[in-house]
């Protein structure tokens, strides 16, 4: 398993963490001791444009970045499980945490972002959003669960909301649905955002390019962190 990590960056992964999610209720996570996150970057110069309006370039970057991860998540498990030890490994693809899921809409028994969070990539923002130190909220996550002895656990994760007094993504937000919450590892999505309110923005902002997913994204484009990332990386003004 010494080679995992290499093998999911090699597949197209920008990041890799390793967590310990044993103090997570055993039913949301299936019983599984280990959780590996697995994050792709979105391209710099396409969240840029969100402040300017819907685009189809971001719909197209989001959908398209979900179907790799989708793919790398599968890779995973498969990789995991052809070791033949034993092992057992769930790959957390979108098609699996739909199907299950009896729970509202944008909930998952064990959102990709806590096993990021305990792997030690970032933390939750007060957009509900991870946040890392390279790319901000710019990048998109999937999760592996497993029983297999992965490397490089993160063994003192940060639970701490590095948000401070700054309120970006409370006033950018066009559906007022984040609540200016600090995040904690017991703090429940719908303490930090009116989900209802998000997706109701979402697709009223979608409307003129007859989208109404992954047609917003203020919150995230306009963090101080993803910002950074940004202005570091993107060609254009």
């Amino acid at each position: 398993m010494q080679n995992i990590r290499e093998y999911i960056l090699s597949l197209g992964a920008d990041l890799v963490g390793f967590a310990d999610i044993s103090q997570v209720p055993g039913e949301n996570r299936f019983g599984l001791p280990y959780g590996i996150s697995i994050a792709i970057t979105l391209n710099p110069d396409i969240v840029k444009m969100i402040e300017k309006g819907a685009s189809l370039e971001y719909y197209n970057e989001y959908t398209d970045i979900n179907q790799k991860l989708n793919d790398i998540c599968e890779f995973t498990a498969k990789y995991i499980l052809d070791l033949n030890k034993g092992y057992k490994a769930i790959a957390q693809t979108q098609h699996f945490v739909n199907s299950h899921r009896d729970l509202p809409k944008g909930k998952a028994l064990l959102p990709h972002k806590t096993v990021a969070a305990l792997a030690g990539l970032g933390w939750l923002g007060k957009n509900s959003l991870l946040i890392t130190p390279q790319f901000g909220s710019a990048l998109r996550l999937t999760s592996v669960l497993t029983d297999a002895p992965v490397p490089e656990i993160n063994n003192k994760p940060e639970y701490a909301c590095f948000c401070g007094d700054c309120t970006v993504c409370v006033d950018i937000c066009p559906g007022h649905a984040i609540k200016n919450v600090k995040w904690d590892i017991n703090t429940d999505r719908d303490d930090l955002i009116d989900f209802d309110a998000c997706r109701m923005a979402v697709k009223t902002r979608g409307e003129s390019i007859g989208k109404h997913e992954a047609t917003c994204g203020l919150c995230m484009a306009m963090c101080p962190h993803t910002r950074k990332y940004l202005n570091e990386n993107a060609d254009i003004n």
